[in-house]
């Protein structure tokens, strides 16, 4: 199950990028650019959504204290990031980056929390 739910979630990504470094102006596009910050909320939930479902996926399994999930979800971004400094059709911005970041660390931070109270609430005895 959660693979699969990665999987889709991924492949749509997948789509959306190869839209945006095709030069795509679909409404959708035009739609979120349209809202004052909808480009940079877009990135937060995009990529904080990816890296929890990544987390979720790899069953929070860290590398020393670093979540082993969202680490390569914050590589893959930057490099993604980055080379659109070599792009005719999109343009390098360190604030999305930053956007990408801070969802990738407020995501994880809220599913971990979750799973634990979650965890946590599994453990209780149910009273009548």
């Amino acid at each position: 199950m959660r693979y699969g739910v990665l999987a889709l979630y991924a492949a749509v990504l997948g789509v959306i990028l190869v839209a945006a470094n095709l030069g795509g102006t679909h409404e959708v596009f035009h739609l979120v650019t349209s809202v004052p910050g909808g480009d940079k909320l877009g990135h937060f939930v995009l990529m904080g959504v990816l890296a929890a479902l990544v987390d979720l996926a790899l069953r929070r399994r860290d590398v020393g204290r670093v979540p082993l999930g969202p680490a390569v979800v914050l590589a893959l971004v930057t490099l993604e990031e980055v080379s659109q400094r070599w792009m005719s059709t999109r343009t390098f911005d360190l604030l999305d980056l930053a956007a990408d970041v801070a969802g990738i660390v407020a995501f994880t931070a809220l599913g971990r929390a979750l799973a634990g109270w979650w965890a946590g609430r599994a453990r209780r005895p149910r009273h009548p």
